[in-house]
């Protein structure tokens, strides 16, 4: 992760962030790739004697219902749709499922770079973090198996919750489930399913990610944008400043001032915050993967403080 030099100088606002929540695709993980949705359409014309663009077209008009539903029903309603009639259970289908859901765990567990760190540094500073993603089952089914998952406080999926972006429903049960008020978080997207504009319309602030492999989208005046995701640590935090950050090997140190904490007050430091990776080890057979152990989020005075001078 390479901190521009942009991303050293803090951002002055009049506001306090004290949770963020993230947009899962084009965001944490890069954009779902359209090979997917080939594989996905070319697998069913194979198993069903249907025309993969023909399954494509179908598959694209559920899109809403499947968002905010089950993978397999959507599935089956796309087959029924096409003419095909199916028994209630049908291995060909159930075969095409567990495809699709190895598929959606190989795309969790290669996140962004700067995910991992970026979301390691809030969770060290004591702030919770939250997810929003449209998405279908197949997701939530295997997010736990993500090494972003231990460090997401609050995970929302659509396909769970019954809405999709940008519903400000979905917004405002993130917040309260992070119990935060929507002007005291920062939402993270790449803007895709208006989801800028959803979160702006709660009262949250919005920042725009454009990581060059997403789709762009013109957003409203005032949401914020950037390159990389380690710009979230420029807003202001409970009674601290960053002044500074910078990466040293395995780690980043994060130059502080504690200003409004009784138990730091007038002292300066830096704050150490190990980010190494921890992911599992990925044998060629591609055995089942273990959840990766949550890693605990530690407080101000638990975690490595230098005081300046030292």
């Amino acid at each position: 992760m390479r901190w521009s030099r942009a991303a050293r100088e803090l951002w002055i606002t009049s506001t306090v962030t004290r949770a963020v929540v993230f947009d899962l695709f084009g965001t944490l993980v890069p954009p779902w790739p359209s090979s997917a949705t080939e594989e996905l359409a070319k697998a069913i014309a194979e198993a069903f004697a249907v025309g993969a663009e023909d399954f494509a077209t179908a598959w694209d008009a559920d899109y809403d219902a499947r968002m905010t539903g089950a993978f397999n029903d959507s599935l089956r309603r796309v087959c029924e749709r096409l003419g095909m009639v199916l028994p209630a259970a049908d291995p060909a289908l159930d075969q095409i499922v567990r495809r699709r859901v190895a598929s959606t765990r190989d795309h969790l567990l290669l996140p962004r770079a700067d995910a991992e760190p970026t979301l390691t540094v809030l969770r060290t500073l004591g702030l919770p973090t939250g997810l929003i993603s449209d998405c279908a089952s197949d997701v939530p089914v295997v997010w736990h198996e993500s090494p972003l998952a231990p460090l997401i406080t609050t995970p929302l999926f659509s396909c769970s919750e019954g809405v999709k972006k940008p519903d400000p429903a979905i917004f405002e049960r993130a917040c309260a489930r992070l119990g935060v008020v929507p002007r005291d978080c920062l939402y993270v997207g790449d803007g895709g399913s208006r989801e800028l504009e959803g979160a702006t319309a709660v009262g949250m602030r919005a920042v725009q990610l454009r990581a060059g492999d997403t789709t762009e989208v013109t957003v409203a005046d005032g949401v914020r944008d950037a390159s990389g995701l380690e710009f979230v640590l420029r807003d202001p935090l409970p009674g601290l400043r960053i002044t500074n950050a910078q990466q040293r090997g395995d780690r980043f140190v994060l130059s502080i001032a504690a200003e409004d904490r009784d138990d730091l007050r007038g002292r300066a430091g830096n704050l150490i915050v190990d980010v190494r990776p921890a992911r599992p080890a990925v044998a060629a057979s591609k055995p089942p993967r273990r959840a990766a152990e949550p890693r605990t989020a530690g407080t101000l005075p638990a975690i490595p403080f230098e005081v300046a001078g030292k």
